[in-house]
């Protein structure tokens, strides 16, 4: 085997070495990318889940108002039939 082809098989080497290289720095950096965005997409799925919660107990409290209000006007109409 002369020099020549020696260093073309070298430089076949190395540049496989470099590309494996490359391609697991790619690799890592979309694995990081990754698991960013499922943190990410995690808080916010927290965050939806507690504005969910905060708006049903508004509506809790709301329907609570309201049947109260429905109560003291039946009551209001029950004692004015009565009055009449």
């Amino acid at each position: 085997m002369n020099s020549i082809t020696a260093i073309w098989i070298g430089c076949g080497f190395w540049a496989v070495y470099m590309l494996i290289g490359m391609m697991r720095r790619r690799q890592l950096f979309l694995i990081d990318l990754l698991k960013k965005h499922v943190e990410i997409q995690s808080i916010w799925a927290r965050r939806r889940d507690r504005a969910l919660q905060m708006a049903a107990s508004e509506q809790a409290e709301t329907d609570e108002k309201k049947a109260k209000v429905v109560k003291l006007a039946a009551e209001i109409a029950a004692q004015a039939k009565a009055a009449a």
